[in-house]
């Protein structure tokens, strides 16, 4: 993937790739979680560490299970890989007994100046270009938040409606994570837009 995206070429080693979706759960539960990887690996659950295994192995299935609690309503799922040499791969899943439903990523395209924040300044831009709209004149293109091809109030909408959105900052950086991925980091509010499917 990271060759795909010219990220690097061939044995890209000493990286850390980051994967996020949000999950809704119709009730809270309790349920285990699965992960395979190659190498290290950690997981956050809602901001939160609920599982790192700090090793360098070979994964082409689940290796680690844990217990995790999913709340009610969204829950953020963010995790990372590590990759020390050679192959690199994750997996992640839960057990089939539990309801969930993956939801589409938010924030990417709503967070308009792209500074890693969904905020007032972002209203600002879609103001500005519905007004420059009205006046004939051009627009950037990352106003039409929707994609519909017009920049008006259904955009404007869907700004209001990702507004401190938590999922637009926040991957820890690992400092040191090249020699031992355990360091802990700080939040940044800035992230590798890399997506995980069901």
């Amino acid at each position: 993937m990271l060759s795909t995206i010219g990220l690097g070429s061939g044995d890209i080693s000493n990286h850390v790739a980051y994967g996020s979706i949000l999950i809704h759960a119709a009730e809270e539960q309790e349920t285990l979680m699965f992960v395979g990887s190659d190498d290290a690996v950690r997981v956050w659950m809602n901001g939160e560490v609920v599982h790192e295994h700090f090793v360098d192995r070979a994964a082409y299935d689940y290796q680690d299970v844990f217990k995790v609690s999913l709340k009610q309503g969204t829950n953020v799922l963010l995790v990372a890989v590590y990759e020390a040499y050679g192959h690199w791969s994750g997996f992640f899943g839960f057990e089939p007994k539990i309801e969930y439903e993956i939801l589409p990523p938010r924030g990417l395209t709503v967070d308009v100046n792209e500074d890693g924040k969904i905020n007032v300044i972002d209203l600002y831009r879609v103001l500005l270009a519905i007004n420059a709209q009205n006046h004939a004149k051009p627009i950037q293109p990352r106003t039409d938040v929707n994609k519909d091809g017009v920049v008006n109030m259904a955009d404007l909408h869907q700004v209001i409606e990702y507004i401190d959105d938590p999922v637009t900052g926040a991957a820890p950086v690992l400092q040191n994570a090249v020699s031992r991925p355990s360091a802990r980091g700080k939040l940044v509010t800035t992230w590798a837009n890399l997506k995980m499917t069901k």
